[in-house]
């Protein structure tokens, strides 16, 4: 039976059970090599994908910007608070 045009996971059900009970950083480093992370590595960015310097970053609109979930290191190395602050962020949602 077709898939009707609709996306189709690309996770299985054991993959899914395993990211419940995995802790976060444990899981990070075991499926996308954790500091090796591109995500995680403001080093391998370049100026136009920093809109917040130290964080994969970019302007959706002039009031959205998506962004790779920081780190603890990364909040506090680059000041991303300060930063959030200073460009008038006040919430961020994590999907």
């Amino acid at each position: 039976k077709g898939n009707s045009g609709r996306p189709t996971p690309k996770y299985t059900k054991v993959g899914e059970r395993l990211r419940h009970v995995i802790p976060g950083h444990m899981a990070c480093s075991m499926a996308c090599g954790g500091r090796a992370c591109k995500y995680e590595n403001p080093a391998r960015w370049s100026e136009q994908e920093q809109a917040i310097k130290g964080v994969y970053s970019s302007w959706v609109t002039e009031n959205i910007l998506a962004m790779a979930r920081p780190s603890t290191e990364l909040l506090e190395k680059y000041g991303l608070i300060e930063q959030f602050q200073s460009h008038g962020i006040k919430t961020v949602i994590n999907l």
